[in-house]
């Protein structure tokens, strides 16, 4: 986020508005995060490159790190209440190194997370949620690509592939749909040619849902590929039952960047827009492992993006404008301040400036300065609303 523009200082407003509302409604509880965590606790998590990390050193010699990813901080969070939580959100800022230029290394990101149940209902509500933070912000030219982060895994144990680097190379070539160079690859290995087409054929499902589906069983080559398949239908019969499935579109050859995903993983894109604003799933094991919960999902909301999509359709929010008050008597002028912010309407006590409405105090009588032009009322009207004053 450009910090220095502030058109974008109002939209975040904005957008931090409706996801208060939008997730408070849904029954998430806000939570603020650590900044920073010890380098060597960190290094457990192992899901954030280490070469983006930002780390300082304190005045006693331990190295810490800056915020990377919230996901950790957040079970690192829940982990100390007493009581525990089945949903939170946050809205916050990512510290990564992307560019020489620091203000680049700045992330805005807003998130929900979901603990306690291995239902399909858990990884529809996230789903579903994350769609409607979308359409909340009146953005509906969207879609959400849906896979399971264990399906290509799962083929490329089958076929001899088993160490956890090469796993994460061939999967990044069947997601970037690099068919060349997974082909030339494969062969050098020794990898049959019908493994081979198989592994292509996956790279390349994705698409309408049901048209995907049905030519996905023909790719499993074991009890397992077919139980993620099932595992994906059963939330997709949900948010059909919910109405989002129109947004909805399957990718079985997609991987995520973050590495602790287990189960359900999606992605959602705002079409025009080039990248991903949304990515979420099921992340079971780092739950267990960092804060002893044994079901876990959610998601993380790219507000950066969503600052460039609504600035670029040029619908910013209306900007309100504090209401100066003013007056020969200064305290008259104050009393009637402060019981405008007891009424939560913005105002300021200051001399009439262009652009913002105005009130005069001249005893009880007001003078009004508005779009509207110039006329008189009293202090009385305006508390009690009347006419629609200041509305």
């Amino acid at each position: 986020m450009n910090y220095q523009q502030k058109e974008n200082q109002i939209l975040f407003k904005y957008i931090k508005d409706k996801f208060n509302a939008l997730f408070d409604c849904y029954g998430y509880d806000e939570i603020t995060l650590p900044l920073f965590e010890a380098y060597e606790k960190f290094k457990r998590y192992r899901a954030v490159d280490e070469n983006t990390l930002l780390k300082l050193i304190d005045r006693a010699g331990n190295i810490l790190v800056l915020r990377p990813d919230a996901t950790f901080h957040v079970l690192k969070t829940v982990e100390t209440f007493e009581e525990k939580i089945e949903r939170c959100y946050y809205i916050t800022n990512i510290f990564r190194f992307r560019d020489n230029d620091f203000e680049k290394n700045d992330t805005l990101q807003a998130g929900c997370e979901l603990f306690g149940s291995p239902a399909p209902y858990a990884d529809i509500e996230v789903i579903n949620l994350a769609i409607e933070s979308l359409r909340v912000l009146d953005i509906e030219n969207i879609h959400i690509d849906i896979g399971h982060s264990k399906f290509v895994h799962t083929f490329l144990k089958e076929i001899g592939i088993r160490e956890f680097r090469e796993i994460s190379h061939y999967h990044g070539l069947v997601d970037n749909k690099n068919l060349i160079a997974l082909e030339e690859e494969l062969s050098a290995r020794g990898t049959s040619k019908k493994n081979i087409r198989q592994l292509c054929d996956i790279a390349m499902l994705f698409g309408e849902y049901d048209a995907t589906m049905a030519k996905a069983y023909d790719v499993c080559i074991n009890a397992k590929m077919e139980e993620n398949l099932q595992q994906i239908q059963a939330i997709y019969d949900g948010l059909k039952a919910v109405g989002s499935h129109p947004y909805v579109r399957l990718d079985l050859g997609f991987s995520n960047p973050m590495n602790y995903y287990t189960g359900m993983i999606f992605k959602g894109y705002v079409s025009g827009y080039g990248e991903n604003i949304i990515s979420g799933g099921r992340y079971d094991t780092l739950a267990r492992q960092f804060a002893d919960l044994p079901y876990a999902c959610g998601f993380g909301h790219n507000i950066d993006a969503i600052l460039d999509i609504l600035l670029k359709r040029q619908a910013a929010p209306a900007y309100k404008p504090a209401v100066c008050v003013s007056g020969e008597d200064y305290y008259a002028a104050a009393v009637l301040c402060n019981e405008l912010h007891k009424r939560n309407i913005r105002s300021i006590l200051s001399e009439p400036r262009t652009g913002m409405p105005a009130l005069i105090v001249c005893d009880k009588a007001v003078k009004v300065i508005d779009e509207n032009g110039e006329y008189n009322t009293t202090v009385e009207k305006i508390l009690s609303g009347e006419g629609g004053i200041l509305c």
